[in-house]
């Protein structure tokens, strides 16, 4: 007779034998898909953020009313994950200006940073460029 710590190891080996000759095997690798988007495009974590988006631009808007349209539709379907008056970076091409700008609109601003402290410097309207003392 077969010891019992070798029948125990033996059933074991056999059952993991069966399990793994039910399951398919992949026989490719994952990858990404290449995309090409001469006219523009737009991504989300969310389908109804992106079609959004994509009507906007569909329709004669630009990166940047797209974005803003996602970015709406976003706080209603995921309001866990982003809200207005969150952080904001954004890479945008302006195809009539030939230039690419970058914003960085992250982080918190200073306590003593106020609407007066503003309007004490001379800050009317909101500045195209960042603001220092």
């Amino acid at each position: 007779m077969i010891p019992r710590p070798f029948r125990l190891a033996a059933v074991l080996a056999c059952f993991s034998s069966f399990t793994s000759a039910q399951e398919p095997r992949p026989t490719t690798m994952a990858h990404r898909s290449t995309v090409y988007a001469p006219h523009g495009m737009i991504a989300t974590s969310q389908p109804l953020a992106t079609a959004a988006g994509l009507a906007v631009l569909e329709h004669g808007g630009n990166a940047i009313d797209a974005a803003v349209t996602a970015a709406a539709v976003l706080n209603v379907t995921e309001p866990m994950m982003t809200g207005i008056g969150g952080d904001m970076f954004a890479i945008v091409w302006s195809a009539n200006d030939r230039k690419l700008y970058g914003l960085n609109a992250s982080g918190r601003a200073g306590s003593l940073m106020t609407r007066d402290a503003l309007l004490a410097r001379g800050h009317r309207t909101m500045p195209g460029e960042s603001v220092e003392d």
